[in-house]
């Protein structure tokens, strides 16, 4: 790699690691790109230096911490998924609720309170949730108002 190369690529990371928020790895990625600039160490040298020591420790923490955060979200995300239902299997649970209903058992209000406190956390919960009210009749609904 040619020392404009070299500037170019730690300019790179520096501006990379700080719209990450990885400050330290920033200031370590400047202190070299600015050390090749004015000829403080030389590509031959780089690696050698306790600059590039430095920002190579502290890019290994920060790889690991980005890395640890989306394996976080990755888990969040697919945790969700299994919990949420899509739509048709809202209508599948919704029918097989009514009949419950129709016939009520002791099966219904537990299925009825069920769905309504899964149907709350998906976006438009609330119209489903007061339909499912209104269709229910006396059977009271927690969490619906």
């Amino acid at each position: 790699m040619e020392e404009t190369e070299a500037v170019r690529f730690y300019h790179t990371l520096k501006g990379l690691s700080g719209n990450i928020g990885a400050n330290k790895t920033q200031e370590a990625a400047k202190t070299i790109e600015l050390g090749l600039k004015d000829h403080v160490f030389s590509v031959g040298t780089l690696f050698e230096s306790e600059a590039f020591k430095t920002l190579k420790d502290q890019l290994k923490h920060d790889v690991k911490t980005v890395e640890n955060c989306l394996s976080s979200v990755l888990e969040t995300i697919e945790e969700e998924e299994g919990i949420l239902l899509s739509d048709a299997q809202y209508v599948e649970k919704l029918t097989a609720l009514l009949a419950l209903l129709d016939e009520y058992d002791m099966d219904s209000e537990s299925a009825l309170n069920e769905i309504a406190s899964e149907v709350s956390r998906r976006e438009g919960g609330e119209s489903i949730k007061a339909k499912l009210k209104k269709s229910s009749g006396s059977i009271r609904i927690r969490g619906s108002t």
